[in-house]
């Protein structure tokens, strides 16, 4: 089930009519699966670096950057070195191979303190030197390519028509050198490899493949030319429609390319691998079938390990297939905590949940079936080390600590370093489900692990995201022992870690209500003073430290918070000793409440057509007023009337559809519906319960024909506005023209007279 969030907080706040609310939209982001998708399970084998890719998320690719560690390119630069000498640096080569385009490289000038360039300009090695520019300018063409189609809508057909000649005369250039007398097969190979690519790219598929067959013959592992060609044979086979034999091409290209790993997916038609004799072959035309596959893998993964026990691809697999079960059955379980309803069970919203999550558990014990089985005859050490690893944690998400531990135990110590790492994670994991975390002594042991694995992620997005998921297991095992103050410090600690490269987050994170936002829809007054506690205290323990190194609101913003969820509740004695504890101009110095709490709370909201923004808002003065106007309507009291329509009108404007809604919430939309679960949405914010309360209360008190008047529109308007928000509610709509009448009938009143717009004439002519 995908949940989506409202990343940017925006207050929208749109004028409104009796009877119209314009259809303004709300500013969001919508968080990308692998944002919230929890994960605990990511070592590193060497084996697996080319592949991170097709790390799992549900989203198509985890990464479009094939060949992160560039080996298919050190490869080349390697391969150049060797052919011009024990004097030239690797380094250089790279630099003046991937770092530069031709006119940077050649401007005219001797290359300085570069030794490849400097070698290469030597008068034996014009061959080479005449390659080298050859390739450049064709790099230009691919350059001229990319700059012309950034978006589809960006084409030029004369530039197109321009580059078609650019290509078609460096392909007949490179057809006049590949046939050079004496020239080395280090140069015969590159300039076939760009007659294949140019070839392809003037969709002369049938002389791209016949040149790969005749320039390199059959597929040769160790010539990078040969393997980057033969993708081009590849992809030119697919455009003649013989999809089965250009598979098998994809397949040995995938298994011998780290650079064209991604192409090779991207392309890949998904043939029957079991026509292909040989095994080897096979088994990496399965992996590529489910390398990118959102479900479950596991029979394919049998046979893959069937075919070739030795496949570099099935750690990798293993890894992935971990990484959705954690998927499956974490992301809903904790991610849920931070939008639904307070600490509810992600189940009660999600049809068949419970029958899903056994058959998910199932098939997780299936699974480490499977990697147990293999695991026995496994002889690599790495590879043995990684498999221990997968197999103890899957017994900890199936809360199994003993065997876990047995599983670990089992891992060497001078293991490689990503090895060792991940069991430092399963030892904390393990913590997390075994161990009470209230108790002081766990959460120095916590905090020391915590703050060495903070310190030493840096931009490892993994490891962020491990650190994410982590501290939302550990907010959920605190609720579970009752302490929902630190559960939600630890949630908003979280969030910090969930996706660290993208500079919009930081800026949701700095924001005055994010750093409030856990505590407002999941906390309580006793919750919030804990917090102010915390962050009062001077001799705070290293746990301490670590779960209030966030950007937390200030004490006067948590005092605020108290403030507002005691009026929620209608505890205004409650709410007034919070707002007393902050200054005065508080509400025009912070946030947005200076421009939204701009007038006066009882004047209702549009019986004017003309709005007054000048009012000097100070909750803690309006609350006051609001105690002091109860305490005046106890006995029957020559004010009471009117001081019950004062509260109505307070109430009213500390709805949705008033003019003071901040009292109560911290942010409007239009785009706001009053399907929460929160009992303070559904009585006044939404339904208007309280001033319709007040205003019948207000009828009961013999007011005067004027103010009757006044407190049936009131009635009316309250019953109207619940209607808008909610057409389906036909009682309620009766209710509004019940009082639309009585409005009517007091024609003759000022009251009528002054507020009788055009508007209230209609619907109850409408009705």
């Amino acid at each position: 089930m995908k949940t989506l969030k409202l990343k940017i907080f925006t207050l929208l706040l749109a004028s409104s009519t009796f009877f119209s609310m314009p259809q303004v939209r709300a500013c969001i982001y919508i968080e990308s699966p692998w944002e919230y998708q929890m994960m605990l399970f990511r070592p590193q084998l060497k084996s697996m670096q080319s592949l991170q890719m097709f790390n799992y998320t549900s989203k198509l690719f985890y990464s479009t950057t094939p060949d992160p560690q560039q080996n298919d390119r050190v490869r080349n630069c390697k391969e150049w070195q060797q052919q011009m000498g024990k004097d030239v640096y690797l380094e250089d080569v790279f630099i003046a191979q991937y770092g530069k385009y031709y006119e940077e490289v050649f401007n005219r000038e001797k290359p300085r303190n570069n030794t490849f360039l400097i070698v290469l300009q030597q008068p034996k090695n014009k061959m080479y030197l005449d390659y080298f520019h050859f390739a450049k300018r064709m790099e230009l063409t691919e350059r001229t390519l990319i700059e012309n189609r950034f978006e589809p809508w960006n084409t030029d057909p004369e530039k197109d028509a321009q580059m078609l000649e650019e290509k078609m005369a460096l392909y007949k250039e490179a057809s006049v050198k590949i046939n050079i007398q004496k020239l080395p097969p280090f140069l015969k190979e590159r300039y076939a490899y760009q007659i294949c690519r140019l070839a392809y790219q003037m969709k002369n598929y049938e002389l791209a493949s016949s040149t790969y067959d005749k320039y390199f013959k059959t597929f040769d592992a160790k010539s990078l030319m040969n393997i980057w060609s033969a993708l081009f044979k590849a992809q030119s086979l697919a455009a003649l429609e013989n999809k089965a034999e250009a598979d098998v091409w994809y397949a040995r290209v995938f298994d011998n390319s780290d650079e064209k790993k991604l192409r090779c997916i991207q392309m890949y038609n998904n043939s029957d691998p079991s026509t292909v004799s040989d095994k080897n072959l096979q088994s990496v035309m399965l992996a590529m079938k489910i390398i990118n596959y959102p479900g479950r893998a596991l029979v394919q993964m049998d046979y893959i390990y069937r075919l070739n026990p030795q496949s570099k691809y099935l750690p990798f697999l293993i890894q992935r297939e971990i990484n959705k079960i954690e998927d499956w059955l974490l992301t809903s379980r904790y991610y849920h905590s931070l939008y639904t309803a307070k600490y509810e069970t992600f189940d009660m919203f999600v049809s068949g949940a419970a029958v899903n999550r056994e058959d998910d558990i199932n098939y997780m014990r299936t699974l480490r079936r499977f990697i147990e089985n293999i695991n026995r005859n496994e002889t690599n050490a790495a590879n043995k080390d990684f498999y221990n690893l997968a197999i103890a944690h899957l017994y900890l998400l199936n809360s199994e600590s003993k065997k876990a531990q047995l599983y670990l135990s089992r891992i060497n110590t001078q293991a490689d370093s990503s090895i060792l790492v991940q069991r430092d994670l399963e030892e904390i994991f393990m913590m997390i489900k075994t161990k009470n975390p209230t108790q002081k002594e766990v959460q120095k042991n916590l905090a020391d692990r915590l703050l060495f694995l903070q310190k030493n992620i840096k931009n490892d997005y993994d490891k962020n995201k491990i650190l994410y998921s982590l501290l939302l297991t550990m907010s959920n095992a605190f609720v579970d022992f009752g302490d929902y103050t630190t559960a939600n410090l630890l949630t908003m600690k979280s969030e910090t870690f969930k996706n660290k490269n993208q500079n919009y987050y930081e800026g949701y994170e700095l924001s005055y209500y994010n750093r409030l936002r856990l505590f407002e829809q999941r906390g309580n007054i006793a919750e919030i003073d804990a917090v102010i506690n915390l962050l009062l205290k001077k001799d705070k323990t290293p746990f301490e430290n670590f779960i209030t190194t966030q950007n937390l609101g200030t004490v006067e913003a948590f005092l605020e918070l108290e403030g507002t969820l005691a009026f929620r509740n209608n505890d205004w004695a409650t709410a007034y000793k919070y707002f007393k504890k902050l200054p005065n101009d508080y509400w025009q110095n912070n946030y947005e409440f200076k421009n939204y709490l701009t007038e006066n709370p009882f004047q209702p909201k549009g019986l004017s057509t003309t709005r007054d923004f000048t009012y000097n808002f100070n909750k803690t003065e309006f609350v006051k007023s609001l105690i002091d106007l109860e305490a005046g309507t106890i006995g029957k009291s020559k004010t009471r009337a009117a001081d019950l329509i004062q509260l109505g009108n307070a109430m009213y404007n500390c709805s949705y559809y008033g003019n003071a809604w901040m009292m109560c919430s911290y942010g409007w939309s239009v785009g706001d519906r009053p399907d929460s679960t929160d009992t303070w949405q559904k009585i006044n914010y939404y339904n208007c319960d309280l001033a319709k309360s007040f205003y019948t209360k207000a009828l009961e008190a013999k007011p005067d024909k004027e103010q009757k008047a006044f407190i049936n529109l009131m009635l009316f308007r309250c019953y109207l506005s619940q209607y808008n928000i909610n057409p389906d509610a036909l009682q309620i709509k009766d209710q509004a023209v019940a009082f639309a009448n009585e409005f009517s009938k007091s024609s003759k009143t000022n009251t009528f007279k002054q507020y009788d717009c055009p508007g209230i004439r209609e619907f109850i002519t409408k009705k």
